[in-house]
Formats: structure tokens, sequence, C-alpha cells
């Protein structure tokens, strides 16, 4: 049997279509492939970046605040911020004196409302860490106790929690039954199920009105939003 040999004059433009055929293949793969952070934001509508500052101009979901939600700041005040925050998170940590600062400065105009964002959900040791804050917040506790765990990021034991709430002579033994209440645990996996949903990329990361912040953002970048909040 003989092969049929392809003219020469033939050969450049079949190996054209092969590579035009495999980055169209290529172009197919990746568009089936793309993360589900991006293929929302397509859905959604443009993203328009300025420094930390996300600004969409399409409808997007919004965290919701609850009575389980610890809040700082006036109940009654009209601009929310959302702080989605991990308590073994150096940057959450290093924003803290920020976040004190926003409630410092606009007392009657903006709360802070927590949301549990662990980095690592699977990490026991810090789910007990944001367990114990939840812990703290029914004995409205939870602010000063958030403050002692930012400083003992190293240590998040179940003795050394519990001597933290001993410092701010909480009643150990309501503390120590918390501790195992499936429940409490139940309202930080409700907050880490949000979000999800709101496919968060990590924390810390802050809702502020329709807008968004996320890392070690400043106060100016805070300000600049909530100032243009009428």
């Amino acid at each position: 049997m003989f092969k049929k040999k392809i003219p020469n004059r033939l050969k450049p433009i079949l190996i054209f279509l092969a590579i035009l055929a495999m980055a169209f293949l290529i172009i197919i793969v990746i568009s089936l492939t793309l993360p589900d952070r991006q293929k929302t934001n397509e859905a959604r509508g443009r993203l328009l970046s300025n420094n930390m500052v996300t600004y969409w101009d399409a409808e997007i979901p919004q965290p919701k605040a609850d009575d389980t939600s610890p809040t700082l700041g006036d109940g009654k005040a009209p601009i929310t911020i959302f702080e989605f925050s991990s308590f073994d998170c150096n940057f959450c940590a290093q924003i803290q004196p920020i976040i004190k600062k926003i409630v410092t400065a606009y007392p009657k105009k903006v709360k802070i409302v927590w949301k549990d964002l662990p980095l690592n959900p699977n990490d026991e040791s810090a789910m007990l860490a944001h367990q114990a804050a939840r812990c703290a917040d029914k004995q409205d506790k939870f602010w000063p106790y958030a403050d002692l765990l930012w400083q003992n990021q190293k240590d998040f034991s179940e003795k050394n929690l519990i001597a933290l709430a001993n410092q701010l002579k909480l009643d150990e033994k309501s503390f120590k039954e918390c501790l195992l209440d499936q429940s409490v645990r139940e309202l930080i996996e409700n907050d880490i199920i949000e979000a999800d949903n709101l496919l968060l990329p990590g924390s810390p990361y802050f809702y502020i009105g329709s807008e968004e912040l996320m890392g070690l953002a400043t106060f100016e970048d805070f300000k600049n939003i909530i100032e243009k909040i009428k």
C-alpha cells in the first residue's frame, strides 16, 4: 500500500489550521476552568478597582446581620461595616486599632458587625478560639476577649483560652460548657458558609454599603467610603 503524499504547498496551510484548532481548544478549556470568582464577577458586572477599594456597577449579594453577630458601636448607626476576620490572621490583628479609630471618629454614624472567617476552618485550635470569643459574647465580653485573642495568637490551647476568660472574670463554668456547645460552633460555621457564598478570598474583608475593602486597609480608605454615604 502506498501513502499519498501531501503537496509541499499545502503543508504550511495545514500546519496553520492545526495551530488554530489547538488555540481554539485551549481557549475552550480555559473558559471551562475559570475560577468561580471570575465567572461570578463577569455575571455580576464590571469590577473597577481603586487601591484596595472595589466598586461594583451591578447588584451584588451582601452579608446579613442577625441577632447573633457581635456588634461594636451604636446599634442604631446608619452605616454598617461587616468585618470578616480571623483570630489567627496577622493582618486582622494589625487592623484592629483602625477599626476602633473608625468607631471613635464616627460614634453615631458607624457600627461594626463581626463575622467569623478563620483562615483554616480545619485548624481546631483556631476554631476553638473563635468559639471562645462567641462564648465571651454570651457574657457581653466579646470585644474585650477578642483583644486578648489578638495578643495571644500563638497560643489558642483550651487551657489558655480559659485563662483569658478568667482575666475578664467571666463565669468559668458557663464558659467551659459553652466551649462544648455545638450550637455556638454552628454560629461560626454559618459565617464561613456566608463568606463562601459571597466568594470572599480571605480575611480581613470588609463590606461598607455597596463597597468592599480587603487586606490591611488604612483609616483613609474607610473614611473615603464612609463620608460618601449620606
